[in-house]
């Protein structure tokens, strides 16, 4: 039987590419990738959440591989909330001035992040306190991503409370 990803496939058809079914469930391509769909790897995790981030979330997200891995419930729910945490805009790419700067908004996501799975929160707002500037350009940016890491906890304490507790 064909899938809904193999009536829809073509060659350049890449992993992490998503479609909703008429039954409302969310299934992403990770056929082509180099690892089996696990909902507890960054990698993954952020392809799986980027993929909910562009389509929207679903109570049912099925993973497409060899074997088709999929996840409902607490778990589903879990990973909308994360999308919006992981794929949160931090960033104006218009802005050039951010490139080099070691307190741009993509970096401290990045130290966010780099505790998978739980979040270091402390770090990132270490990382925003860290070597003031006068610069409006800059106090702007920082103010904004002091404000990502705000709504990312208040996030992550929603997506605890959804799998009541730990993330791990």
């Amino acid at each position: 039987m064909l899938s809904i990803l193999d009536k829809n496939r073509t060659s350049d058809t890449v992993p992490g590419e998503a479609v909703r079914d008429p039954s409302g469930i969310l299934t992403i391509d990770c056929r082509g990738c180099s690892q089996q769909p696990d909902v507890c790897d960054i990698q993954c995790l952020t392809c799986i959440t980027g993929a909910v981030h562009r389509t929207g979330g679903a109570d049912r997200i099925r993973m497409s591989a060899e074997r088709d891995y999929e996840i409902s419930g607490k778990a589903s729910e879990a990973v909308c909330l994360l999308s919006d945490v992981l794929h949160k805009p931090v960033c104006d790419p218009r802005s050039p001035e951010c490139g080099g700067c070691e307190r741009r908004p993509t970096a401290v996501h990045s130290a966010l992040w780099a505790t998978f799975p739980e979040p270091s929160f402390a770090a990132a707002r270490q990382l925003v306190r860290r070597n003031p500037t006068d610069g409006s350009v800059c106090t702007s940016c920082l103010q904004r991503t002091a404000s990502m890491i705000d709504a990312s906890e208040a996030q992550i304490n929603r997506v605890r409370t959804c799998l009541g507790g730990d993330l791990r």
